[in-house]
């Protein structure tokens, strides 16, 4: 009798609600979490996609806690190839590694660009270190993405100093 009463009160909506409100959406093959805090109004979100991550204004992508990234290199839609150790991570992405870390491989299997470079580009190819074959990664709904968190307060230019998507990349030399 009361796991029926439960499910009703559930049903009907007059359960208490928790302090954080979650929403989902899909965009582009994003999922995209927007959480609300309903105390103090905070909004926090989480937009991932086979693979990859948003944090702050860098695209992290994850290749296993166990694999060294330490001397990835890229390419941008089969362009040439370029070293991750030229490209700059945000500190977010420089704290979350340094804790997942395990002893042994402190880049936690973790390839970070910055979404900067990213305009336009529809494919990431990332080798991770030259033991392992190259992995693709679809790039092409980001930009989308990246407005949806816009239109759900996920964050203002101003908040992250999320560098806009209509500039050139801006790539370093090319690795030796």
């Amino acid at each position: 009798m009361l796991p029926a009463i439960a499910a009703l009160v559930g049903f009907l909506g007059l359960a208490p609600q928790g302090q954080i409100a979650e929403r989902r959406f899909d965009v582009q093959g994003w999922r995209i979490t927007v959480s609300q805090d309903r105390f103090t109004g905070a909004v926090a979100c989480r937009a991932v996609h086979r693979g990859m991550s948003l944090s702050a204004n860098t695209l992290v992508f994850r290749f296993g806690r166990n694999v060294d990234t330490s001397k990835a290199v890229y390419r941008l839609d089969l362009g040439p190839a370029y070293s991750v150790v030229d490209q700059p991570a945000d500190e977010d992405v420089r704290h979350m590694v340094e804790v997942e870390a395990p002893l042994g491989n402190p880049s936690a299997g973790f390839v970070a660009l910055p979404v900067s470079q990213l305009a336009g580009v529809r494919r990431v190819d990332i080798r991770a270190n030259v033991k392992s074959a190259p992995q693709s990664f679809d790039v092409s709904g980001l930009t989308a993405a990246l407005q949806l968190e816009t239109a759900q307060a996920c964050f203002t230019a101003q908040d992250l100093q999320r560098p806009t998507l209509t500039s050139a990349p801006a790539i370093g030399a090319a690795p030796q």
